[in-house]
């Protein structure tokens, strides 16, 4: 059986599941969509999680939750088949073995917590869909990054349509998204540009089953992606596409009281200037990294308290990996970033960042793809101090936090996207006309 732990039944509220991937970066921004639930629409909400692979137990419970917010944790199943090596292949095939199990919690929940209004699922687990059509409910897909990722699932679906099973095409050089908003197939995550990948084939079909959604839930907001934003509506409007809608940034609350583990982070900030300008800001890089940092650098190899960390005032740039909820965690504290992408969809993000919302620097890789240290600095350099280049971004990043700001006023578009969605969700149980 599944474990469950919450008080959120009764059936004066509409009950919403929300179910999370087992990532960290997919259940944060979820277990935040789950609280605005409550919080402004006055929804019950059971969020659900894997057993296996577990999740660190100061994930979730770092997401303040409030009291109406239930959890509950799928039980694991056999993964002894599933080549370890893919990771992309072990989570689509733990989320396939586990809709059994999802839909006997799902039905649980339906007949025990008053009128179940919708199920939301993250973008890993469209299969899961299925147990939203059986039940009657709503079925709706959670994004957590961008709607330039979701964009790109669109056009992988459009390119293989009408292709005969194990047909596949790549990618042109250069995918337009949108009009005006292009993608080069090199910065796709890798398991779209290569159909020789095991997981390619299940990738191709959970991609086809988004179409059974109701609609569609962007971290994102609509000033971040203007003409994606746009384009889906239209979409949308031609029955081409299920509604898209832009709730973000949905940032996860930093705690009332910092934990002991985050005071050395939070007190090696206070003693920092302002801005954290001074003559030199990249003195302390390698060699002797530790040594020559001793006051005015902190290795932090524990979790970091990010969002306070970048809403510090000594906080002048953020060094990001550009995965989206960083992103959006900077862009919410005003603080430019220099992009330095690993994988996945990073460098999507990276190129959003720097080209279309320019709150960011990448420094120049070389040819196989290495950014050395020299040009981090130069770029790190430009950033912080008084290039041209850097006062346009610094001031671009402060745009972009009023516009995050604004978008979570009463008239907001965020605030407004969601209204949309809870009232559809209330008429759809029966709670409201």
């Amino acid at each position: 059986m599944e474990s469950f732990n919450g008080s959120n039944t009764g059936s004066e509220r509409p009950h919403a599941v929300l179910l999370a991937s087992p990532l960290a970066g997919h259940l944060i921004p979820l277990a935040e969509l789950a609280r605005r639930l409550v919080e402004h629409h006055s929804f019950a909400v059971t969020l659900v999680t894997f057993a296996n692979p577990p999740l660190p137990a100061h994930v979730l419970s770092s997401c303040l939750l409030p009291p109406s917010v239930a959890t509950a944790v799928l039980p694991s199943v056999d993964m002894g088949d599933v080549p370890a090596a893919d990771i992309f292949q072990v989570f689509l095939e733990l989320i396939r073995r586990s809709v059994p199990n999802l839909r006997a919690l799902v039905r649980g929940i339906s007949a025990t917590a008053g009128p179940l209004a919708a199920l939301v699922l993250d973008f890993f687990c469209p299969e899961a869909l299925l147990v939203a059509a059986e039940l009657g409910v709503p079925g709706y897909v959670f994004v957590p990054t961008n709607l330039t990722m979701l964009a790109l699932e669109r056009c992988f679906m459009e390119l293989h349509h009408g292709l005969p099973p194990g047909e596949y095409r790549d990618f042109p050089e250069v995918v337009e998204l949108a009009e005006g908003v292009s993608m080069r197939r090199e910065d796709f995550p890798v398991p779209y540009r290569d159909p020789n990948r095991l997981a390619f084939p299940q990738l191709l079909e959970d991609t086809r089953r988004y179409l059974r959604a109701d609609g569609f839930l962007v971290n994102t907001f609509d000033e971040m992606e203007p003409a994606l934003v746009e384009a889906f509506k239209l979409a949308a409007e031609q029955g081409a596409f299920p509604p898209v809608f832009a709730p973000g940034p949905l940032v996860r609350r930093p705690s009332p009281e910092p934990d002991v583990g985050d005071q050395d982070c939070l007190e090696w900030l206070d003693r920092q200037p302002t801005g954290g300008k001074d003559d030199d800001p990249l003195a302390w890089l390698p060699e002797g990294f530790l040594e020559r940092t001793a006051g005015r650098g902190l290795a932090f190899t524990a979790w970091a308290p990010q969002v306070r960390a970048l809403s510090h005032p000594a906080t002048a740039a953020f060094v990001s990996h550009c995965g989206w909820n960083s992103t959006l965690e900077s862009v919410q504290a005003g603080v430019p970033m220099v992009a330095l992408p690993l994988g996945v969809e990073q460098r999507m993000d990276a190129t959003i960042l720097e080209g279309e919302l320019g709150v960011a620097l990448r420094p120049p890789a070389r040819e196989d793809g290495v950014v050395v240290r020299d040009e981090i600095a130069a770029t790190a350099k430009e950033l912080l101090m008084d290039g041209e280049k850097g006062r346009v971004v610094r001031r671009r990043a402060r745009d972009m936090q009023q516009e995050a700001a604004r978008a979570w006023l009463p008239e907001g578009s965020s605030r407004r996207a969601l209204e949309e969605v809870a009232t559809k969700w209330k008429v759809a149980c029966g709670m409201e006309k």
